[in-house]
């Protein structure tokens, strides 16, 4: 059976613009730190000369701090760039009968598969610097055991894409025969 594709988008690479934002001003605070302590950055292996009139348990001290800042400049780096691969790997795709969401973790990519008419509630929300750049969050409650709220991060045109899948959803309940019971509160 062929499925149709509805919806195939990527997640704003802005989502994660504080993270950029914070590794650059800490690895320049870092860099600036070590140039002030007399080390040379990111080589801490060549840092032979630090302190002419600095004793041996001082250079070995400033070698540590050294090893330390650096690892902490790459660390920051590189879960920057992760989360820019991550930003720029991951898909969500609407079939006409199913949530297909590409991610990609540490660990490696994932897919998740979440069939339409197990969705029963769908929600939006936007930062502030979400509603400047236009991106948000879906949030998707299911009836499923395994997945009962699913988290779609740095969504752009969600509304239009809530719309989408409210059809959807309704479309493959009624093709499906599917009824949600709901139990008044209070009552067990």
């Amino acid at each position: 059976m062929q499925h149709k594709t509805l919806w195939n988008d990527r997640p704003s690479l802005l989502q994660n613009a504080g993270s950029y934002a914070l590794a650059i001003i800490a690895i320049f605070l870092i860099y600036h730190l070590q140039l002030f302590l007399g080390l040379t950055p990111m080589l801490w292996l060549g840092n032979i000369h630090l302190y002419y009139f600095a004793t041996y348990w001082q250079q070995q001290s400033l070698l540590i701090i050294d090893l330390i800042l650096d690892i902490c400049m790459a660390g920051l780096f590189i879960n920057a760039l992760f989360k820019l691969l991550q930003s720029m790997v991951t898909r969500y795709i609407v079939m006409d009968d199913q949530l297909m969401i590409h991610l990609l973790t540490p660990v490696g990519m994932i897919q998740e598969r979440l069939e339409l008419y197990r969705v029963t509630d769908y929600e939006y929300s936007e930062s502030f610097f979400g509603m400047i750049f236009r991106f948000g969050s879906v949030i998707l409650r299911t009836n499923d055991p395994a997945r009962p709220r699913m988290v779609l991060t740095g969504f752009r045109r969600g509304q239009q894409f809530l719309e989408m899948l409210r059809d959807e959803t309704e479309r493959c309940r009624q093709l499906k025969g599917v009824r949600e019971i709901t139990m008044p509160l209070g009552s067990s």
